[in-house]
């Protein structure tokens, strides 16, 4: 048996005892993960515990072969991960939910290491301090990859086209980063993809006309607001009948808002 679930975020006024360590370990604020707990073997497990945790996650949790859902989001003062080497040890893992935590010294290979993870479906890395480039990966192995939250971070990086060739994606959120370049044609052909936010990166572009002639056949959500789009909305934006939240506010859109738009199936 193996644990497969683990999860340090905030739930205040719950608290679990696990082992004597884990129960003295939780007793203040601020005070260091303990690395005892990923020694522990049992088959299913849920941690609530208050925030406070500070310091470095302990490599030793790549140790969990089996765990599917992580989540160590955190709260000032932040955990923090200077490497994410050890990662490549949970071979399991599900969903990984970081959110504010520090990992603003983490290298390059971090997307590599993601990247090696077979069963990865959910991907939450918002307000991480991330930075450099996500716009190359060699051979895409996120076949199962169905969110992605990378918002609030600070990379500076020509759209990461790659996105196109992971079909499962149903989420994408890359906002409040410094992105560049073309919004890639490929993201109206996923055939999942439901929600999409490109907001504030200042210094994406498309056109109207070709970017939303896709098929965009399940999406609900675009907000591209405070970005370069430009151009005339097309008549087949009509066709997006799923479509519930549009925003295309402060960007170079220009002329009249097509007719065809009183075809969707919901209201903006």
């Amino acid at each position: 048996m193996a644990l497969t679930i683990l999860r340090t975020g905030s739930h205040h006024g719950v608290a679990a005892t696990v082992v004597s360590d884990w129960e003295s370990a939780v007793t203040t604020k601020q005070r260091p993960l303990p690395s005892l707990i990923f020694g522990i073997h049992i088959q299913l497990l849920l941690i609530l515990i208050p925030a406070g945790f500070s310091g470095k996650i302990p490599p030793s949790l790549g140790n969990l072969s089996s765990l599917q859902y992580l989540d160590l989001s955190s709260e000032f003062p932040p955990l923090m991960v200077d490497n994410i080497q050890w990662m490549t040890g949970l071979l399991s893992l599900k969903n990984l939910a970081m959110d504010d935590v520090d990992l603003s010294l983490v290298g390059s290979s971090r997307l590599e290491v993601l990247n090696s993870l077979p069963y990865l479906t959910e991907l939450h890395l918002p307000g991480c301090g991330l930075t450099g480039s996500i716009s190359s990966l060699g051979f895409v192995n996120f076949t199962s990859l169905a969110v992605l939250d990378l918002v609030f971070n600070n990379f500076n990086s020509k759209f990461p086209d790659w996105l196109v060739n992971i079909s499962s994606l149903v989420y994408i959120d890359l906002s409040l980063n410094v992105l560049r370049g073309r919004i890639p044609l490929g993201l109206s052909e996923l055939p999942s993809l439901q929600y999409l936010y490109l907001i504030g990166t200042d210094n994406l572009s498309a056109s109207c006309p070709q970017l939303f002639r896709g098929s965009w056949r399940k999406i609900e959500v675009i907000n591209f607001a405070f970005n370069r789009i430009h151009g005339k909305l097309p008549a087949s934006i009509g066709n997006m009948t799923f479509l519930t939240d549009f925003d295309l506010f402060s960007n170079s859109v220009e002329g009249e808002i097509p007719g065809s738009i009183g075809r969707l199936c919901n209201e903006f």
